[in-house]
């Protein structure tokens, strides 16, 4: 896994671009057990972590599931799962990918292989 701090601006999604398997509450509680993530009732949250990485999202939901969720900044990839698990849990390697602003798809593997090339 690269320690190289890269820029990216995503829409997650769950399998075959539907819901995450995982609800707004279960995510909010995951995310705000990491240190320094400040967290709005919104589903707005901004994570500042060590060497000037941050992570900035915002949680969809609707019919008690997490829809989708919009996530932008420049970190690690060690830190981008550190927020990913937060977000969807263990499901994570189901997700899809949708790159911002190409409207791009990509599974998980190709979104972190085209970012951080590991």
């Amino acid at each position: 896994m690269t320690s190289a701090i890269k820029q990216f601006h995503v829409y997650l999604y769950g399998p075959e671009r539907g819901a995450l398997q995982t609800s707004f509450e279960e995510a909010a509680t995951r995310l705000q057990l990491l240190p320094q993530l400040y967290f709005e009732l919104d589903g707005s949250f901004v994570w500042s972590a060590d060497q000037g990485q941050q992570i900035e999202g915002m949680l969809y939901d609707a019919n008690e599931q997490l829809q989708y969720v919009d996530l932008q900044g420049r970190c690690t990839q060690a830190t981008w799962h550190a927020v990913l698990h937060a977000i969807v849990g263990s499901s994570a390697v189901d997700c899809i990918v949708m790159v911002i602003p190409a409207r791009s798809l990509k599974n998980l593997p190709t979104f972190e292989q085209s970012i951080w090339g590991d």
